[in-house]
């Protein structure tokens, strides 16, 4: 938002006349200090505005820095974080494929066994038909 000239110019008169304006202790009539004046806001329990900004300002550079301390402790966080990731996904896929391979291990175990026991029910079946017809022949 910029400035309207008047107002640039109503603020360039505002600080001429600051430069030229003094003030006067209404008890002794003398000009007054900056230090008389820190020492009455003293006197009540107030700082000077200066005084004050700088205080905030420390205040918030430290809180800045405190700030950047922890953004760099959440990178470093996250790059842990991310390590962490990549190793599960290696993992998970290396377990992908062991259970995989132990899975076809297991179905070719089992396809043995099916094939073995079906061959056995096979050959029993046979022999017990053997039997029969030998069972039938005998009887005619």
């Amino acid at each position: 938002i910029g400035m309207m000239p008047e107002h640039l110019w109503a603020r360039a008169e505002r600080e001429r006349a600051q430069e030229h304006f003094t003030l006067y202790d209404e008890t002794s009539g003398k000009p007054v200090t900056t230090k008389d004046i820190a020492a009455r806001l003293a006197e009540v329990g107030l700082r000077p505005l200066s005084a004050a900004c700088s205080d905030i300002r420390l205040q918030l550079e430290t809180k800045f820095e405190q700030l950047q301390s922890h953004e760099l402790e959440a990178e470093s966080l996250l790059i842990l974080l991310q390590g962490s990731c990549a190793d599960v996904s290696h993992n998970s896929a290396n377990l992908q494929r062991d259970v995989l391979s132990q899975v076809e291990e297991m179905k070719e175990v089992l396809e043995t066994r099916a094939s073995a026991m079906v061959a056995h029910v096979r050959e029993r079946e046979r022999f017990k038909l053997s039997a029969l017809h030998g069972q039938i022949s005998r009887m005619e």
